[in-house]
Parts: C-alpha cells; sequence; structure tokens
C-alpha cells in the first residue's frame, strides 16, 4: 500500500484511486509512462529550441569557386578538364581518373 502512495506521489497521479491489486498496478504504469512521456516531449523541445543552424555554403558559378579557393574535381584528360585548364589558370583543379578515385577524395 506504501509503495503504491508514494508512486501516487512521485507522478503526482492522485485522480485515479483504484482498490485492487491489478488496479494500482495499472495506476504506477500510466504515471510512469505519463512521466517518461513528458520528460521525452521536453528535452526533445530544449534540443531543437538550442541547435544552432548552420547556413549552407553555396557555389553559384566557377568564378565564385575560384575566388574562394575551393577545388574543383574534373576527370582527368576529358573536355571539361580541358576547359578548365585553358580558361580559369587560377583554379584549383583535382583531376581524377575514376569515380571511385573522386568519391574517395571527399
Amino acid at each position: 500500500d506504501n509503495f503504491y502512495l508514494s508512486w501516487l506521489n512521485i507522478t503526482q497521479n492522485y485522480e485515479y484511486a483504484p482498490n485492487s491489486f491489478s488496479g494500482r498496478l495499472f495506476g504506477i504504469s500510466m504515471g510512469i509512462f505519463a512521466l517518461v512521456m513528458t520528460a521525452t516531449y521536453t528535452a526533445n523541445l530544449a534540443s531543437l529550441l538550442v541547435e544552432s543552424k548552420v547556413p549552407a555554403f553555396v557555389v553559384d558559378s566557377i568564378e565564385e569557386a575560384i575566388f574562394s579557393k575551393i577545388p574543383i574535381c574534373t576527370y582527368g584528360n576529358t573536355n571539361a578538364d580541358t576547359l578548365i585548364k585553358r580558361r580559369y589558370q587560377n583554379a584549383i583543379r583535382l583531376p581524377f581518373s575514376s569515380e571511385l578515385e573522386a568519391y574517395e577524395a571527399l
């Protein structure tokens, strides 16, 4: 009886007062469930409010990438690589020979 009353006090669930053992067990279970759900909701809400959004860096053109000193990945000895090599001498090029090599460089 004291165990049930102590759980009622912890969860502050004073409305439901059963007389049987199964009813008391159900009351304790619902009180614990309500306590856990409330704590989970509060923690999730707090983490959403505290989380800071970092703006994504967007590159709109090759000139902007060159100005920001961002490497430009190309397949070596292709028309795109030759064009970037001739037209943009200041570009930092990373020529790769395969897709796997380019993916592993990330």
